[in-house]
């Protein structure tokens, strides 16, 4: 074909970058220019022509605006881009639909087929199509609307282009009327030739689509297209990609002898009219929505449906996101949650009194703490402490920094003693490891035990303020580490910082508040009373759910703090275990049921 006849070059400003559109803008250009050519022969298009032609415009349209508008879908493009983009298609199958009105009234002419065409490529594939590919790539709009040179080819810009195109319309328009001289032997080969170049085109266009089909059956994430009946209801379902097929547990065939609401659970189904209706008036929606595999088994999934033609057809298409996993999680964490605010009553209720400090457990600094090692905490270890310690957590960064340096890490092993009775005040000692024992001893060497720290308690701060020596002795359950922060530094920080004395003052009377508690645990509360407390104290709840306790220390230390004697201790925890309220392992102590356990002696 000369090429000085050609409408329309096929060039880069033409191309979006996406092969599926590509093909299908290219197969479109050459029928136009093969049409184009003819026509300034001066030999016009027959009715059958015009017929033919018009025959694959419809195909085309079918095909070529649902692999646009399923891109987009896959996509998640835009809402206000999708909207125009599939009004426009909606504009060609309108005019495509009043040519064929024309051509049996006996009113359209080639040339004014070829006035459509022209204009509809130029502005649909320079313009909209071009826009449509830069948010596929998910790319900004190109300034100046330019793309980079490709070498053999003339660099000019996009408007250029279609200015030239446009020129070239204009000098076929003035051409075309020039030969008018036709013969009816000649009419029908030029019939015959239409045929043969539609029939050309059409192959191409059915391969376009099974490349889109493969793009569609290789994704990963499940994919099920079925009709929309008149009833606002999902109808059978057109095709599903194997990643749908293998979540559901149905083979192909199957699939496809189903509608979608087969497919969901029975209570979703009175839900889908008003979905619809959504999906009718903006083109798509996203929910969850539980479906059911052939198995039976109920999925959790997140669904995003957007609507499209494909054939003349209105369509579904369905986009699926197993996160039954991720809900059981989150219902398992509202469980956690749940028990969390029930043991958070309980204590309140039944440790009336009870301190802040006496209640912290293991975990009382927030974040992740250093694990025990044979080598103290460095300084980067103890800045990382101290700044998420109650205490010190609101002190200004600078005088943080200073507490830093007067602080000391000590290790402890097992029974040694950190501070005796009658010792001056060292500091405040900060736990980070392990447990401390505070006790008393009499002079025949019987103890009581005043107190179990763990991680993130606090140790002597009325001592330092004081100026006193130690009431009590201080020493390592287990292997324990410290950090020793000294005196000169914290009352430096007191007289310095309104906050940190307030918090200091707030430690100071939980202590008062936990003394409290106990006078009153000894005076006024039985053995097994004081036990469940002890627990309540001590209890924090599992991943998984479980409420469970580690005791901190033997039950021989753990009696005396509670001022009963051991062999009662064993006996309660006995008579708790057999009435099932506690599974006992050494010093793991799982709670089935708080509710039954607070009831017992209650």
């Amino acid at each position: 074909m000369n090429a000085t006849k050609q409408l329309l070059d096929w060039n880069d400003y033409l191309k979006t970058g996406i092969d599926i559109v590509d093909q299908q803008h290219r197969g479109l250009v050459d029928l136009v220019n093969e049409t184009a050519a003819k026509l300034s022969s001066g030999d016009g298009l027959s009715g059958d022509e015009m017929r033919t032609l018009l025959g694959f415009l419809t195909d085309y349209a079918a095909t070529h605006f649902s692999t646009e508008e399923a891109l987009m879908a896959l996509s998640g493009i835009d809402e206000e881009h999708v909207v125009h983009h599939r009004q426009s298609h909606a504009n060609f199958l309108l005019q495509v639909s009043g040519m064929v009105d024309e051509l049996s009234a006996g009113v359209l002419t080639g040339h004014q087929l070829m006035d459509f065409l022209s204009n509809w490529l130029i502005y649909h594939m320079l313009g909209e199509d071009q826009r449509l590919a830069r948010l596929l790539r998910k790319e900004p709009a190109e300034a100046g609307g330019e793309k980079p040179a490709v070498a053999g080819l003339t660099e000019l810009p996009v408007h250029e282009a279609a200015n030239s195109s446009l020129a070239r319309l204009y000098a076929f328009m003035a051409e075309r009327n020039q030969h008018l001289q036709a013969t009816e032997q000649a009419q029908r080969n030029r019939s015959n030739q239409m045929t043969e170049l539609v029939a050309e085109q059409t192959a191409e266009l059915a391969a376009s689509e099974e490349r889109f089909r493969a793009l569609f059956h290789n994704g990963t994430l499940p994919v099920i297209i079925t009709r929309l009946d008149a009833n606002l209801t999902p109808g059978r379902v057109v095709d599903a990609n194997p990643a749908a097929c293998s979540l559901l547990g149905y083979d192909p065939a199957e699939m496809l002898s189903r509608s979608l609401l087969d497919l969901v659970a029975p209570d979703e189904v009175a839900r889908f009219p008003l979905l619809i209706s959504e999906l009718l008036v903006t083109g798509k929606f996203e929910c969850e929505m539980t479906l059911v595999t052939k198995a039976g088994q109920q999925l959790t999934t997140q669904m995003s449906m957007a609507q499209f033609v494909i054939h003349g057809e209105p369509v579904a298409m369905s986009i699926i996101q197993d996160v039954s996993t991720n809900r059981a999680a989150e219902l398992a964490q509202v469980d956690i949650q749940q028990q969390a605010r029930r043991l958070a009553e309980i204590r309140s209720s039944f440790l009336s009194g009870i301190s802040q400090q006496t209640g912290q457990r293991r975990d009382g600094v927030a974040g992740k703490l250093p694990a025990a090692s044979a080598k103290p905490m460095g300084p980067a270890a103890i800045a990382a402490f101290l700044a998420e310690h109650t205490l010190f957590k609101e002190v200004a960064a600078k005088d943080r920094a200073q507490l830093v340096a007067a602080t000391r890490a000590r290790r402890l092993q097992k029974g040694k003693i950190l501070f005796a009775k009658g010792d001056p005040s060292a500091g405040v000692f900060l736990v980070a490891d392990g447990y401390i024992l505070l006790a008393i001893s009499s002079p025949q060497g019987v103890r009581k035990v005043l107190g179990i720290l763990g991680c993130g308690q606090s140790i002597g701060e009325a001592e330092v303020v004081m100026d006193s020596t130690y009431p009590y002795f201080a020493e390592a359950v287990d292997d324990a580490e410290v950090l020793q922060v000294s005196c000169a530094a914290l009352l430096a920080l007191l007289d310095k910082d309104k906050k940190f004395a307030r918090r200091l003052m707030v430690s100071l009377a939980a202590r008062q508040h936990d003394l409290v508690y106990s006078v009153e645990s000894y005076t006024l509360r039985t053995g097994a009373e004081r036990v469940i407390g002890y627990l309540l104290q001590h209890a924090r709840i599992q991943a998984s759910g479980r409420l469970i306790v580690e005791l901190p220390a033997t039950k021989q230390l753990i009696a005396s703090l509670l001022n009963i004697t051991p062999e009662t201790l064993s006996r309660i925890f006995r008579d708790f275990s057999e009435a099932g309220l506690i599974q006992a392992r050494s010093r793991h102590i799982q709670i089935p049921d708080i509710n039954r356990l607070v009831a017992y002696q209650v």
